[in-house]
């Protein structure tokens, strides 16, 4: 039986989108085959004409949960025809062709699909915020949560900037954040420089602050070659002349190879030390850190017995000649070690100071501490200078 004109309905799919927010995602004439309006078009704002039927704005008004939705069967009349169809009465949009849907399920489906997109977005953006307030609270705690001192241009710049790196990719700190971070980690002058590169770059751009940083900061003379090539082991432990030795030779190369260091390390030794180390079985720090501690006992005996001895003779060649009394006081000097030779590094010396034989040595370094033209990195050198002389002049 053919549907009389006077009886056609057209049928409205509204569905709540949000605090007034509503789309018309459907329209069909016998609730079962459905034409979906493009995306631009699917706001009920764009439908003057449905917006002018008190049946729609109860329906709407009626519409609460998000993602709620109404089936709205309305009269077709002259409005509605002119708007929704074409000349040969099929379902348009002005004059648009639509998009046919076989049944309801699938407006549904596309409506379910919707929402579960939504709440999608929603728990991203509720991650994200979480995300940006880990990294807020993380950057308060870098300071003590960072296995890093703070950069006041003593060390070397670029294993300082990598060793950063390292620290801000295992604390998960994206680029943006290191420079936040950085400020954290300065004293000093770079703390001027942080400051002026806020002003140039902003606080954007990591690989360009990164260039500034070593560009500025990165020593690009000889002085850590000359440290780690003339650093000598005048006394005390073994070990610890080593790691030190170690630690320059990285500062001045740091590809340096292995073998490279142990040979500069070694070197560095007295003869009689690096005699009783067998260089083919030393190929790694750890071999010779081992032979080096093994030797330390040995070393401070003969120490020892060499400075016993040299006292018990020029105690002897003293006394020679000398009253009881004379021996007595010369005695009670032998008893206090020798403060010159103290103060160039051997302690526990025991002789007379106007007998000193490094007295020349020890005032020609007061002299050059006293100098204040020289600056720190060439007082440094001079006084590593000074210290091998020493050990090769004196007598003691």
């Amino acid at each position: 039986m053919s549907i009389k004109k006077e009886e056609r309905k057209l049928f409205i799919h509204i569905i709540r989108r949000g605090e007034d927010v509503f789309e018309v995602a459907g329209l069909s004439e016998n609730k079962i085959l459905w034409c979906i309006l493009p995306s631009e078009y699917q706001n009920i704002k764009c439908h003057k004409i449905l917006l002018s039927k008190s049946t729609i704005r109860s329906a709407i008004n009626a519409i609460k949960p998000i993602n709620g939705f109404r089936k709205v069967g309305l009269k077709i009349d002259e409005d509605l025809k002119k708007e929704y169809f074409d000349e040969e009465d099929n379902l348009c949009f002005k004059n648009l062709p639509l998009e046919e849907i076989n049944s309801m399920s699938d407006i549904t489906i596309q409506s379910n699909s919707f929402e579960e997109g939504m709440i999608l977005m929603e728990r991203i953006k509720e991650l994200e915020n979480k995300l940006s307030l880990s990294e807020e609270a993380s950057l308060h705690l870098v300071e003590k949560k960072f296995l890093l001192e703070k950069f006041e241009k003593k060390q070397n710049a670029a294993e300082w900037i990598e060793q950063f790196e390292n620290e801000c990719k295992r604390h998960k700190i994206n680029n943006n954040k290191k420079i936040e971070a950085l400020r954290f980690f300065l004293d000093g002058s770079s703390k001027d420089w942080y400051e002026s590169n806020l002003k140039k770059i902003g606080p954007v751009n990591w690989d360009e602050w990164k260039s500034s940083f070593l560009i500025i900061f990165v020593d690009k003379g000889w002085i850590n070659v000359r440290k780690a090539f003339n650093y000598k082991y005048l006394g005390g432990s073994l070990v610890d002349y080593a790691l030190t030795k170690e630690r320059l030779c990285l500062e001045a190369e740091k590809n340096a190879t292995v073998m490279s260091r142990i040979n500069l390390i070694v070197v560095g030794l007295s003869l009689e030390i690096q005699d009783e180390l067998d260089r083919e079985t030393i190929t790694t720090m750890e071999k010779l850190v081992t032979e080096l501690a093994k030797l330390e006992g040995s070393v401070r005996t003969k120490k020892k017995e060499v400075a016993s001895s040299t006292n018990s003779s020029i105690k002897t060649e003293n006394f020679k000649g000398r009253t009881e009394e004379q021996k007595k006081k010369i005695s009670e000097t032998f008893k206090k070690p020798c403060y010159m030779c103290e103060s160039l590094g051997w302690r526990n010396r025991f002789h007379p100071t106007t007998e000193c034989r490094n007295k020349n040595l020890y005032t020609t370094k007061f002299k050059v501490n006293l100098n204040e033209a020289i600056n720190d990195s060439e007082t440094d050198q001079v006084s590593e200078m000074i210290n091998i002389e020493l050990d090769n002049k004196s007598l003691n």
